[in-house]
């Protein structure tokens, strides 16, 4: 077993603790007994590591750590939160350095905690981790951890629990929006007891969150499909969809008409006509969850003891979209998508049509998400010459059930518009319908082509390990230590749609299964070797060298390595350096995933108003094709599939960091801490359409005589009313070029005395984006995201600045906090903002303030984030009218806690 010495700066000693940083050598000094592998914290740490101490989580009226990330300026918008009804189903991911949740390491008291995915394995769901049982959490801010996995590209967090808590500890929070909306509560109690020699400690925490209607938000009400301006400089808006509740009709000789009704029709218009489906969309998703934990450690010889850790946590929310569409995408099945032919008795225009119809009388799409998570770690522990050992066994399962209401079979509804009784057989319940207008469609008819939706997918987790940290060499600087460690891994995944899908008659994307399994050896060793001590003439030096060789049955064996090194000329200064290199795997969907599509906004380049047609390449190749200067793209989404391949090589990755820690004597009280980093990443697995869904249509055809390979990831409707029109893009992960990244940490702490009227602390941290490139294909060029906004099919934004300032005043019993954090301007990629509008996004503030009074063993919290009730700015997405990953949607928020503790 480790002890670690964590030391915190003496100026954020007392209780009343703010965001923590970068522990310095001299400072005051707690010992955390820590059960399982050596953590990230080291009072002379080569790395950078923020610490968030329970605290800190308790005085912002934290509910979650992913709350707790938000005063992380480091903790970037690339990761997957609550507030996105349709991404994370419930799950929330962390991301460091914008490099996405899938490259960030999460541990549990030094061990790895089982992946979360919405589907299998992407990541962590970091709230399956009660805030009640933290003790504190530890943020590495550096890649290259070979002793941690070889896949902690970005850092590592480890959040340590309290495993040797003694007493009882109620606490409960209730909150919600001003607007009178989102409405949460928790509650959690935790026991703990010393029983002979067993400690046990238990702890159960349970919380509801109501979700968000879209609508209830003025700025995400009739979302903004498309803006631009007109010749007179005023705004042209389209907003809502092509798909109309009363249908919208394409056909090859030209229709193009909203229908009102049986027998009449008028020119659609996308500004007053479309449908608004904000008003059937949920903003956040609603949530319940329950965690029960129970940790025992117990003493059996003087020398070794034995450790248990069980947790099992239950998770259901609610997501809801807008009723299903017909007509905007095709299928696999039934790639012509919805037409409904000239002889069907409700088409008046007497000849076949796509039509563009929202199937308002099934109703919205509402997916209840129930995930039940377990894990336990069983181990021992000892005492060996001098040294430590561990072994332990790790366990994690998580079993997810998705149940969708109002999904829409497409082959049902195509035998719906057949009179012949042999294709729509009356016995099953199918009945001849009428598309054809606003509430046209009968009750038995939207009966029968609706249905419910149940998918599943599980993720298995084994882990056997053993490790040894010995001293094996005494100098005047201080002890050379090493820890010697080995893995042995086994995880599996898989996903299954619901069967009407797996059949391919559902309307929506298709999907197909994912089932794999990866195993895995590895063995690490690390160095930590005091070079010269703090009374040599240059000052302390110390290095940390590890390495780790790992071996996959499907991917290879390949080694992974990292060197730091720390400097301290004086008391008032450490200088630290790291450098080294990792390795990620594809995950288990990237590797093993079935092929599955999702309706992406693509520009067609064959599309007369896109403008790529005066090139005289694009234009040959679109001719060639049949596709003549009056083509229009039928819909601005289309469906891109895309599915995982065991030829996949691992992502490599080397990194490099430099910075300073000051605490210069002559100013009590201030710390000064500034990094640089950089990391590069060759071979990102990653699918082309994630990054840029255009990219795939644009190679082929700026290509002479469509000569490109991508081309063949291309499917055109070949007949029909949406002849030409692109019904599919194939495009799977695939080991793309690379990510280049560099940017600098830097924070500043002040803490000084106001006499009576006591204590002011000030934590100022920023997170400064210098570069982030992307190179979408080897040898192609790099494209610069820092200060953008990808696109609009892409959640997320890599502002060039995100700080955040704390200032808390302690006077005994009272405590205050007012918290400021900034996010930068941005862009959307390749637009030009005074030629497009809503393309651009100013900087914004938002203000937390909390006050604290304690007594005795009660303490109690009020507060409200966002104090001004900052709304977004407004983006053209296609959906919410902003990007929910990178801005508050839910608006001023007060709450109250209150904590009980003896």
């Amino acid at each position: 077993m480790r002890r670690i010495a964590l030391t915190l700066l003496g100026l954020l000693a007392p209780a009343t603790v703010a965001w923590a940083q970068d522990e310095p050598s001299g400072s005051m000094v707690e010992t955390i007994t820590v059960i399982g592998q050596r953590t990230p914290s080291d009072a002379k740490s080569t790395s950078p590591v923020t610490i968030i101490s329970s605290d800190t989580l308790e005085r912002n009226g934290v509910v979650t750590v992913d709350d707790a990330f938000a005063n992380i300026p480091a903790m970037s918008f690339q990761g997957i939160n609550g507030a996105q009804n349709d991404g994370g189903y419930g799950a929330v991911f962390a991301d460091l350095r914008n490099l996405n949740f899938n490259r960030t390491v999460t541990l549990v008291n030094g061990r790895r905690f089982v992946l979360s995915g919405i589907t299998t394995d992407e990541a962590v769901d970091l709230n399956n981790i009660p805030v009640s049982l933290i003790d504190h959490v530890e943020i590495l801010r550096d890649g290259s951890e070979p002793e941690f996995g070889a896949d902690s590209v970005a850092g590592v967090i480890n959040i340590v629990l309290r495993h040797d808590f003694e007493g009882i500890r109620a606490a409960a929070l209730l909150g919600g929006a001003t607007a009178g909306d989102a409405g949460e509560y928790d509650a959690s109690l935790t026991l703990g007891h010393q029983f002979g020699n067993t400690h046990v400690t238990f702890d159960i925490s349970h919380s509801h969150h109501e979700p968000l209607d879209q609508a209830n938000r003025s700025w995400a009400r009739n979302p903004i499909t498309e803006a631009s301006f007109n010749p007179d400089g005023s705004l042209a808006l389209e907003r809502r969809l092509s798909a109309t509740i009363g249908g919208h009709a394409i056909s090859s000789t030209g229709i193009d008409d909203l229908v009102t009704g049986p027998g009449a029709s008028q020119p659609f218009d996308g500004e007053t006509d479309g449908y608004d489906f904000s008003r059937d969309q949920f903003l956040a998703a609603g949530q319940d969850r329950t965690i029960a934990n129970l940790l025992v450690d117990t003493q059996l010889t003087s020398s070794i003891s034995a450790f248990a850790e069980v947790m099992a946590g239950g998770r259901t929310s609610q997501t809801q979209v807008s009723p299903q569409a017909l007509g905007l995408a095709g299928t696999a099945k039934n790639p012509e998508g919805f037409v409904i032919p000239a002889p069907n008795p409700f088409n008046f225009f007497g000849e076949d049509v796509t039509l563009q119809r929202v199937l308002g009388e099934v109703g919205p799409r509402q997916t209840e998400t129930v995930a039940d998570t377990f894990r336990f770690v069983v181990g021992l522990q000892g005492e060996w010459r001098g040294g430590d050992w561990s072994v332990s066994y790790n366990h994690g399962q998580v079993d997810q059930r998705f149940t969708t209401r109002n999904s829409v079979n497409l082959t049902r509804a195509i035998q719906t518009l057949s009179s012949d009784p042999s294709v729509c057989v009356a016995a099953d319940g199918c009945v001849q319908a009428n598309y054809f207008g606003p509430d046209s469609l009968s009750p038995a008819a939207a009966n029968f082509i609706g249905y419910t939706a149940r998918g599943t997918s599980a993720y298995r987790e084994d882990i056997l390990s053993a490790q040894i940290e010995q001293t094996f060499l005494t100098l005047p600087a201080g002890d050379w230590e090493f820890t010697l460690g080995a893995e042995h891994v086994i995880e599996s995944g898989r996903v299954t749609p619901d069967a009407v899908t797996l059949a391919g008659d559902q309307a929506g994307s298709d999907a197909a299964p994912t089932n794999g399994t990866i195993a895995s050896n590895a063995v690490f060793v690390d160095f930590d070797l005091p070079l010269l001590s703090e009374h040599s003439p240059v000052g302390a030096l110390r290095a940390d060298i590890g390495a780790r060789y790992s071996s996959y049955d499907f991917f290879g064996s390949f080694p992974t390595w990292r060197l730091g090194l720390s400097w301290a000329p004086t008391q008032d200064i450490r200088f630290r350096f790291t450098t080294g290199a990792a390795r990620r795997i594809p995950a288990i969907t990237e590797a093993f995933g079935g092929s599955t599509s999702q309706l992406l906004s693509v520009q067609d380049p064959c599309d007369s108003v896109s403008g790529e047609r005066d090139n005289p390449v694009v234009d040959a190749n679109c001719a060639s094709q049949g596709l003549d200067s009056s083509f229009t793209q039928s819909s601005p989404l289309i469906a891109v599939a895309n599915g995982g391949s065991t030829t996949l090589r691992p992502e490599a990755s080397r990194n490099y960091s430099a910075g300073f820690v000051l605490m210069p004597r002559f100013v009590p009280g201030l710390t000064i801490i500034a990094d640089y980093y950089r990391i590069r990443i060759k071979d990102a697995i990653d699918s082309l359409a994630d990054t840029n869904p255009d990219f795939i249509p644009d190679q082929c055809y700026e290509t002479a005589a469509l000569a490109s390979p991508y081309c063949a990831l291309i499917t055109r409707a070949p007949s029909g009313p949406s002849a030409g029109q692109i019904n599919l893009i194939f495009a799977p992960d695939a080991n793309l070029g690379e990510i280049v990244t560099d940017g600098i940490d830097l924070g500043f702490t002040y803490a000084f005395d106001l006499g009576n009227w006591g204590r002011v602390t000030l934590d100022w941290e920023n997170a400064i984006l210098l570069n982030y490139l992307i190179r979408e294909t080897p040898g192609g060029e790099r494209v610069q995201y820092a200060g953008k906004f990808p696109g609009l099919n892409f959640v997320g934004s890599y502002p060039r600045l995100r700080s955040v300032l704390n200032v808390t005043l302690d006077h005994g019993p009272w405590s205050f906090n007012w918290t400021t954090r900034y996010t930068g301007e941005a862009d959307l990629l390749d637009e030009d903002p005074s030629e497009a509008p809503f393309t651009h996004a100013d900087a914004i503030f938002y203000h937390d303030i909390e006050a604290s009074w304690r007594h005795e063993h009660t303490r109690i919290i009020v507060g409200v984030n966002n104090l001004f009730d900052e709304r977004p700015p407004t983006l053209v997405d296609g959906s919410t009218n902003t990007d929910v990953a990178t801005y508050d949607v839910l608006g001023r928020f007060a709450f109250v806690r209150v904590a009980f503790s003896r």
